[in-house]
């Protein structure tokens, strides 16, 4: 039985617990499912810290405010229109404004205060539009704008293309400097660590070099060349997954069907949808317990949504 199995059934709390999440735009669904499935199995208070980057800190922070189910609704039903993903936009292709000031806003409004005011520290990086290096924000030790934090943290190039001001400097997407923040939770000393990760568990290889190459024509060479280590960073994590450590344990909980994984970019609700339904499954399968009966396919019922409001305004 390992150590998250354990917690589940015995419905304690381990101090020594931490959850890293990935992010990857709109697969960011099966990262928030995941965290769902875990809201709803009682473990919301279980981790003492949650390290997220891009979409993975947005999940991370509806997760500590125990809010991670309405998380999965703005995937599938607010983020699936035109106003967030358009590729008639050139610059702003993902409008992240759209995801913070109208959805963490308003429509699936995230509870600042319950972020803050939670047992459970959550960190997200961002990276220095400048230096190109991360910048880590704290709950528990910074003070910060949280959803100027946000904003930043998913101020992804290319698709977005705005820097944004947090504490006097200025940056853009977490992902570019630290894809998916284990170290950090590693070196903070946690001995029993999740991963959720958005891609699928094995190595990547670079395929789209001369596209991130054309895409980044005019940007600095910083940034670009961090554009281009993504798969290597994304690699070496999945080798300290991998590797044997003699005194921390590492879970991860990834897509287990690649036909099921949506884009990073994907707006069809059925395929989102579906995604999250597969996290769920992965993460009841991660804790060896089967998903009730009663709630099975019809657990996200989120049809009547305001995406279709949106969409004939």
């Amino acid at each position: 039985m390992n150590f998250l199995e354990k917690a589940c059934k015995n419905k304690t709390s381990n101090d020594d617990m931490a959850l890293v999440v990935q992010g990857g735009g709109m697969r960011g669904v099966y990262s928030m499912s995941a965290l769902s499935a875990l809201e709803e199995l009682g473990m919301t208070n279980n981790f003492k810290y949650v390290a997220g980057s891009s979409a993975g800190a947005i999940n991370g922070a509806y997760f500590i405010a125990n809010q991670a189910k309405s998380g999965v609704e703005s995937y599938v039903n607010e983020l699936s229109v035109s106003d967030f993903v358009s590729f008639f936009r050139i610059n702003k292709i993902v409008d992240v404004d759209f995801l913070v000031d109208w959805v963490v806003k308003n429509t699936i409004h995230l509870s600042i205060s319950g972020v803050f005011n939670s047992k459970t520290e959550l960190e997200m990086s961002l990276t220095n539009s400048k230096t190109i290096q991360a910048k880590y924000l704290s709950t528990k030790t910074d003070e910060f704008d949280m959803h100027e934090a946000l904003r930043a943290t998913m101020a992804l190039p290319v698709l977005y293309d705005k820097e944004i001001s947090v504490l006097g400097d200025t940056y853009i997407d977490g992902g570019i400097s630290d894809y998916v923040p284990l170290q950090k939770a590693i070196d903070k000393g946690y001995k029993k660590i999740v991963v959720i990760l958005t891609s699928e568990f094995k190595h990547r290889h670079d395929k789209f070099k001369f596209i991130i190459k054309l895409a980044t024509l005019g940007k600095s060479k910083l940034l670009t060349d961090a554009l281009l280590c993504e798969d290597e960073r994304y690699n070496s994590v999945i080798d300290i997954i991998k590797s044997s450590h003699p005194d921390i344990e590492i879970i991860c909980i990834a897509p287990s069907d690649k036909k099921r994984l949506v884009g990073t970019t994907t707006t069809n609700q059925k395929k989102l949808l579906d995604c999250a339904l597969m996290a769920r499954e992965d993460v009841y399968a991660a804790v060896n317990t089967q998903i009730p009966k009663t709630e099975n396919e019809n657990f996200f019922d989120l049809w009547d949504s305001r995406a279709s409001v949106l969409k004939n305004r």
